[in-house]
């Protein structure tokens, strides 16, 4: 199976939806999808998916299947740091007492957070729920296949929740993900499930926030959700 996580299109946050440059994304990220052959699409409820989402699934004849958990992680905002968990500074994330082994960050404040805890726990079991209906049961962190899917399947969903999901697929510590990865809108990640050994299947990133389908097109996507060093 691959699985296609995308970021919504460029977003207009007032009214929950795409923006006219974000309608052109999502047209043209129809186009590039239409020519993977997608099988199934999920979305987020969130307006902004949604819309993006429905271009791919008129190309394509396909229902869109809401997903309530793929939404963005709206509580992860922390009013006493004015800022959402993932939009920390990097050199928080890259000191020496978070990075220390695998577990460390989970007690350094403010990573300590019941939210970012809860939150976790949710994506990871919620992801888990999801790719056993896919056929691939997680025991630990290993997915064992219990029947056997071919399948293209797209996620639309949100930065901070990509990311995140990314985190538990992957084995990857979330702050490193956090700090070191981004997702452009209508940007599409790759994730195969590769059956090594067998009965077996290995997550294996083959692209990372790909957005060639846009710029083959003239269309450079606003980079939404960074902070800084944007020009």
């Amino acid at each position: 199976m691959r699985l296609y996580i995308i970021r919504h299109a460029s977003p207009d946050y007032e009214k929950d939806t795409i923006s006219d440059q974000g309608n052109l994304e999502a047209a043209a990220l129809s186009e590039y999808l239409a020519n993977l052959h997608m099988d199934e699409i999920y979305t987020s409820p969130l307006g902004r998916a949604v819309a993006t989402a429905r271009y791919s699934a008129e190309r394509l004849g396909l229902p869109i299947v809401e997903e309530v958990w793929m939404q963005e992680l709206l509580n992860l905002w922390i009013p006493e740091l004015d800022q959402t968990l993932w939009d920390m500074n990097g050199s928080f994330f890259r000191s020496e007492n978070i990075l220390a082994d695998l577990n460390t960050w989970q007690t350094i404040p403010p990573l300590n957070h019941p939210r970012l805890a809860e939150t976790v726990a949710m994506v990871s079991r919620e992801s888990d729920a999801f790719l056993a209906r896919q056929g691939f049961v997680r025991v630990g962190g290993v997915y064992h296949i219990r029947h056997q899917n071919r399948k293209q399947i797209a996620a639309f969903c949100h930065l901070g929740f990509g990311l995140t999901w990314l985190s538990h697929i992957l084995e990857i510590p979330l702050p490193i993900v956090w700090a070191g990865f981004y997702l452009f809108p209508a940007s599409v990640t790759t994730i195969l499930f590769e059956e090594r050994p067998e009965g077996i299947a290995v997550p294996r990133c083959l692209g990372l926030g790909e957005i060639s389908h846009l710029t083959a097109k003239g269309i450079y996507p606003h980079p939404y959700g960074l902070l800084s060093n944007l020009e």
